[in-house]
């Protein structure tokens, strides 16, 4: 019955915090409004010839926001039974630190940054706000929830470009993804609010996170916040797929170690500094060991000596219905040898009803693939390939350089970029 409650407790909270509270609207409007941005921004990068479109960035705006009132629900019930505390003070720095990060680069728009750098100011300089432990055990639930969502959809809104490699033109998957998080958390309030349900989570033995008086005129309650998350990667020599759930993987076991780290520190100050600095270059780490893997590891999508590479199969497309695969390589179209994009379009030149392709597979394994396409008959396969020749291609750190103070200055002296 009591965890009954404090789940209804937190339901209320939120749905208060959506229509009451001011600042917290304030900052998740403005929080949903970068994402949409840089959603914009991400599907500028779509070929848009036989590319099936992620979707529209009101879609992934919508879905953003309705996994991350899921996740945030989650987070809260967890945060609010392990004891964690963040007071307004806090919150109002970490949001600060949040928009000098973003300046910077889109990828420091993440609480593991903000809060690990508030948790280390904290801790050093001896602020007086919220405690460093509350801080990065945020951090690590927040985290243990983002691990289960690129978990449970793996290779979801990925893009296929053709970028740089030392290798030459090959084929690679990005993906981005954001949530706005609104978490709730005990926090001190004015007067005797919240205290009977301070009383329930104590009393069930729980609150690992205990926290610190605040002065007699104040006394624990609830409150909201809204923190964000967020996710891009880059596959080269995976499936995206794979390449996600792998990345989860070690999301996990980064915000577990976290974990362990932030209970150490309610006992031990050394762990908060040890925490604290974690928290930012564990997450750093995953990121820059994922990017040196795809840089130096051997591309999945490369061109071939003979063939043409499939690179990406939309769903619903001829070589969808024709049952052709990633990495298949085509041989022939119509018994006609084909090099390039360009001799299966000459193959295909005459809309002919019946097409038949021979290829082999990632294995080296021979195929043969048919389709009848009465009655109009098709003049391409409706695929994305890996040229030989150069087209418009991106370097790997493209994707990691997204920064607005960098781009303000290159505007500013005429060689700025969309991105």
């Amino acid at each position: 019955m009591a965890l009954l409650e404090i789940a209804s407790a937190i339901a209320a909270q939120l749905a208060s915090s959506f229509l009451l509270n001011f600042i917290f609207l304030v900052v998740y409007a403005m929080l949903v409004y970068v994402i949409r941005d840089q959603y914009e921004k991400y599907k500028m990068l779509e070929d848009g010839r036989f590319v099936k479109p992620v979707g529209t960035v009101r879609d992934l705006v919508k879905e953003s926001v309705l996994f991350g009132a899921v996740a945030g629900f989650i987070a809260s019930f967890f945060s609010v039974v392990g004891g964690i505390t963040v007071d307004s003070r806090s919150y109002e720095y970490m949001v600060l630190i949040l928009i000098i990060l973003r300046l910077i680069n889109i990828r420091y728009l993440c609480i593991a940054y903000a809060g690990g750098i508030l948790a280390l100011i904290n801790t050093v300089l001896g602020f007086k706000s919220s405690d460093a432990s509350s801080i990065l055990a945020l951090i690590a639930i927040l985290h243990i929830v983002e691990s289960a969502m690129i978990y449970a959809s793996p290779g979801k809104y990925t893009i296929p470009v053709l970028i740089k490699h030392k290798s030459g033109i090959v084929g690679a998957f990005f993906t981005q993804r954001f949530w706005p998080v609104p978490v709730v958390l005990l926090t001190f309030l004015p007067g005797a609010t919240g205290q009977s349900l301070l009383d329930i989570i104590a009393g069930g033995g729980w609150m690992p996170f205990k926290p610190e008086a605040a002065g007699a005129a104040s006394s624990l309650g609830l409150g909201c916040i809204a923190a964000v998350l967020g996710y891009s990667d880059v596959c080269i020599t995976k499936e995206p797929d794979k390449k996600s759930r792998e990345t989860a993987g070690r999301l996990l076991i980064y915000s577990i170690i976290l974990l362990i780290v932030a209970w150490a520190s309610v006992y031990l100050h050394v762990f908060k500094i040890i925490g604290a600095v974690f928290a930012i270059a564990g997450h750093e780490g995953i990121i820059i060991y994922g990017k040196h893997r795809e840089k130096n590891g051997r591309p999945l999508f490369e061109t071939v000596r003979r063939g043409v590479k499939v690179f990406d199969i939309p769903v619903g497309s001829h070589a969808h219905r024709m049952g052709m695969k990633r990495g298949d390589v085509i041989l022939s179209v119509n018994g006609k040898d084909v090099q390039t994009e360009e001799g299966i379009a000459g193959a295909l030149m005459e809309f002919p009803t019946f097409i038949w392709v021979d290829a082999v597979d990632a294995d080296g394994n021979k195929k043969y693939y048919e389709y009848r396409c009465f009655p109009n008959g098709a003049d391409n396969l409706e695929i994305m390939t890996v040229p030989r020749e150069e087209r418009i291609t991106y370097n790997i750190d493209y994707f990691e350089d997204m920064s607005v103070l960098k781009n303000m200055v290159q505007r500013f002296k005429g060689t700025g970029r969309p991105l």
